[in-house]
Parts: structure tokens; sequence; C-alpha cells
């Protein structure tokens, strides 16, 4: 008896022991800022030319580029940003 009232002690306890906590995603102010740092760290990219916008995560690139590659690269860089559910890319080839 003493033993299953140990081991129903030590089950309780285990249940109750904290769980570390799921960080939540960062705000739409927070990630938008994310992107426009990492798409900045590019020197190949003229970040200065793209705005960002997040809204619950879906993040929409508006501006122009260069290059078809450009595009492509803006497009990769913001989908490795933590956080970033999905990239809507409005940018716009230079002359297109």
């Amino acid at each position: 008896m003493r033993f299953a009232t140990l081991a129903l002690l030590v089950a309780l306890a285990a249940c109750r022991s904290p769980v570390a906590p799921v960080p939540e995603p960062p705000g739409d102010q927070a990630l938008g800022a994310s992107v426009r740092s990492a798409l900045i760290r590019r020197s190949d990219l003229d970040a200065l030319k793209i705005d960002v916008e997040a809204n619950e995560g879906i993040v929409t690139l508006h501006g122009v580029v260069q290059s078809d590659q450009q595009r492509a690269q803006a497009e990769r860089i913001t989908t490795s940003v933590g956080g970033v559910k999905a990239v809507r890319n409005r940018l716009t080839v230079n002359g297109s």
C-alpha cells in the first residue's frame, strides 16, 4: 500500500512539473522590423526600396528591385525570418 501511495504521489508531482512555455510568435511590428533588418543586412539588395508589411505573420513585400534574382532573394530572406507564416511578394523588377 505504501508503494502504491508513493507511486501515485510521484506521478502527480510529475504532472505538475513546469513545462517550458512555447514562445509566442513576434507581433506584427516586431516581425516587420525583423524582416527589414534581414533585408538590410544583404548589401546586394537595395532594401530601402522595399516596403514590408506584416499582418498576423503574413508578410507582404512592396517596392522595386533590379532583377528577378533579387526579387526571389528578398522572398527567401523573408521566409527565413522566424515567425513568418507566409510571404506575399509584390515586388516589381525595375523596368517591368
